[in-house]
This record gives structure tokens, C-alpha cells and sequence, in this order.
């Protein structure tokens, strides 16, 4: 053969051989790629995928906050409204800090109110006196800056108290205390004054201050604390509701009996209330700790937890330290767990960040900076929806500096 066939004979074959060695080529990379596509490989995109789910759980958990009273106080009479949205903003700011998403904020908490009410005076904190003017609305203020910055707000309400020993130092006449019978409606105690909620009178008048709150505040949630009959040892005057009861009826319930029957009661009314009026607004409980002491004070939880109609969640302050061995925080929470719940019921736990550093339960808070974080990782094991910290103060200062850091790692 010449060479000028030799070329013209090689010219034409070289799109044939092109064809064919870029088939092979690719079939080799196909079965390459089939061979390294590993078990390890695989474990990768499953971890990632594992990663997204657990971090969707962590968005839907619940991290609330206390913000009580106390951390709202400001005893002052000048700039009352440009103080106190500076000490909010302050919350705020320290929330959105440490992956808070819910703000607990006490506007009620002794038979007043952080609002233009027309049943209860105007708190004490905010000059030191019950019902001084306040020419704002702080609690449209903090709902409003709250859902401006993604926050949700639950007004905490103390329903039954009306004085502690010291706060406030005095009743306002305008206080709905002096407008019922005193002493027929009310229960001395050893630490203050309480409502006695035996009467209808009484239930309706917490009621009345619910339905104020929810018909005009875009509020999330309406929460109650532990506060409901006081121990029946540190009562020092009779019980006249129930007097009354035991000699109208033949067959009496018990003391015990009777307090359960009238905090259920209230707690019906307030959960009915709410969603007569609101149905996307929740109804939450924080009770004691200890299931027994619950039911000490009137709190029939297990009734609350099981059956709808009561509440939308229930957060046990479960206030101790995992090394506390008198009261273990995990055996705690496992309790209150194994109780039998309806399924569209939630539960968290409150958490006791204020301990953190001190000589309480017996020394256990101090020498470890990661004990709020391993009770968050307990309760997620346990299946708890959620936790609100104990209290706003505490997400910035030296006490929690190390804690908080270790919190924010598994939030």
C-alpha cells in the first residue's frame, strides 16, 4: 500500500477507533464509580441526612426563658417607659443570644398588672408602688417587640396571689382585694395573702382578667406558675369556702378533695376561655417539681396531663442537680415522663440556671460548667419536648459565663 492510501485509510478509521475507545472509556468509569460507591460513602450522606433531622427537632423544641418580675423592676419615677424598653430590648437581646425562642414574662404577679387594666392596679415595679400612672403600655410593647424579633410571648400569670410578706410593701385600694370581702375570700398565710378560689367569685374574677389579656394582646400563650392553695401548714385562717361546703353537704369530700375539685375547676374555665377566644393561643402550667407536693397544693397534674381540656403544656420545675441525690434530676424527669399523657399534650421541664455556681442541693451546682447541658440532652433522650430556663437574669453574668458557653454547643 502507498502512502497516500496508507493516510487516506487511517483518516477514515480514526472516527471508528474514536467511537470505540471512548465507549470503553466510559464503561470503565461507570464501573469504577460503582465499585467506590461504599458502604463509607454512603455512612456520609446518612450522617448529613441525620444531622438535618435533629437540627428540624432543635427548632421545634421549645427554649423558653422566665422573665419574672424581679428582672423587670426598676423603682424609679423619671424616664419610666425609655428605662423599662431599654431593660426589655436588654432581654431580648440576651434571648436571641442564647437560642431562646419563647419569653415567660410575668404581668401579673400580685394581683396587679404591666397593662392598662380595668380590673387590677398597676404593678409595683415600676416605681416601687402599686398603681402609680404609667402613661404607656408596656405589655403591647413587649409583645411587639418580642414577635419583631421572632420571639413568641406567653403571659405568666400568678392567679392566687395577692401579697408576699414584703411585696409589695402596700396594696393599692384600687387592688380587687379591698373590692371582695378580705376576709371571706382571701387565705392568710404564713408568706402573704392568697385568693381563695373555692368561691366562683374568685374564678371569675381571674377569668375576667384572662379574657382582658387575650381580647386585647397578641400573646402566644398564657402560663401559670406554682402558686395555687398554699400548704395547708402555713395557712393560719380557716378556710371559709369550704367550711361553707361541709355544712351544706351530707356526705363531704376532704379538705384534700376539695382543693383538687376547685383548681381543676379554674383550670378548665381558663383553658376554656382561651380557646372560646383564640384557639392558636396555648395554655401552660409550671407546677412544683415533686408530683406529691402538686397535689399539696390543689394541683391535680396527672388529671391535666392525661385528659384534654386542660392544658396545652405542662413544664415541671425539675430544679435540681443531676449529682443531687435526694432528688435526682434524671429519676425526676423519668416521673414525670412515665405519667400517662395525651398525645397533643407537650411537656418540658424548667431548668434551674440560677443554681448554677452555688452551694444549693447540697453543693452539686459547683466545680462542673456543663450540668444544664446534660440535662437538655437528657430530656431530649427521654423524650421531652422542650425546657424554660430559670430565669432571665441569668443568661448573662459571670455565675453562667462557663455554662452558658456549653449550653449553647447542643441548642
Amino acid at each position: 500500500m502507498n502512502s497516500k492510501k496508507s493516510i487516506k485509510f487511517l483518516t477514515a478509521l480514526f472516527p471508528l477507533s474514536f467511537m470505540i475507545v471512548s465507549f470503553a472509556l466510559c464503561k470503565f468509569i461507570k464501573v469504577l464509580n460503582k465499585k467506590n460507591d461504599s458502604p463509607a460513602l454512603n455512612s456520609r450522606i446518612e450522617v448529613s441526612e441525620s444531622s438535618k433531622i435533629s437540627s428540624d427537632n432543635i427548632e421545634e423544641e421549645m427554649h423558653g426563658v422566665w422573665v419574672p418580675y424581679i428582672d423587670l423592676e426598676l423603682n424609679s419615677t423619671e424616664d419610666i417607659q425609655k428605662k423599662f424598653e431599654n431593660k426589655f430590648n436588654a432581654i431580648i437581646n440576651q434571648a436571641k443570644h442564647n437560642k431562646i425562642n419563647t419569653l415567660i414574662v410575668h404581668v401579673r404577679s400580685h394581683s396587679d398588672a404591666l397593662y392598662p387594666s380595668k380590673i387590677f392596679p398597676w404593678s409595683h415595679i415600676f416605681t416601687g408602688t402599686q398603681d402609680s400612672e404609667i402613661s404607656f403600655d408596656p405589655l403591647k410593647y413587649m409583645v411587639e417587640e418580642s414577635h419583631k424579633n421572632g420571639l413568641k410571648f406567653h403571659a405568666w400569670i400568678n392567679p392566687l396571689r395577692v401579697k408576699s410578706k414584703t411585696v409589695p410593701s402596700q396594696l393599692s385600694k384600687k387592688n380587687p382585694y379591698f373590692k371582695l370581702n378580705s376576709e371571706k375570700y382571701t387565705l392568710n398565710h404564713k408568706e402573704g395573702i392568697y385568693y381563695n378560689p373555692g368561691f366562683v367569685e374568685v374564678q371569675n374574677l381571674i377569668i375576667d382578667g384572662i379574657k382582658e389579656i387575650i381580647e386585647n394582646y397578641d400573646v402566644d400563650g398564657i402560663h401559670f406558675d406554682d402558686y395555687f392553695y398554699p400548704p395547708k401548714k402555713d395557712i393560719i385562717s380557716c378556710d371559709s369556702s369550704f367550711e361553707e361546703y361541709v355544712k351544706t353537704e351530707k356526705n363531704p369530700m376532704t379538705e384534700y378533695e376539695w382543693r383538687q375539685k376547685n383548681i381543676n375547676e379554674l383550670i378548665q374555665k381558663t383553658y376554656q376561655i382561651i380557646k372560646q377566644t383564640n384557639s392558636t393561643i396555648q395554655f401552660g402550667i409550671s407546677p412544683p417539681g415533686i408530683i406529691s407536693k402538686c397535689y399539696e397544693v390543689g394541683a391535680d397534674v396527672k388529671l391535666w396531663i392525661s385528659q384534654k381540656g386542660y392544658v396545652d403544656y405542662i413544664c415541671p420545675q425539675v430544679y435540681w442537680s443531676i449529682d443531687f441525690n435526694e432528688m435526682p434530676f434524671e429519676k425526676t424527669a423519668k416521673e414525670w415522663k412515665s405519667i400517662e399523657k395525651n398525645p397533643e399534650i407537650k411537656i418540658y421541664s424548667g431548668l434551674a440556671l440560677y443554681k448554677i455556681g452555688t452551694d444549693l442541693d447540697k453543693n452539686t451546682w459547683k466545680n462542673k460548667n456543663d450540668i444544664i447541658k446534660n440535662e437538655i440532652q437528657i430530656l431530649r433522650s427521654l423524650g421531652y419536648d422542650g425546657f424554660i430556663l430559670y430565669s432571665s437574669k441569668y443568661l448573662n453574668c459571670n455565675q453562667t459565663e462557663h455554662e452558658i458557653k456549653n449550653y449553647l454547643s447542643v441548642v
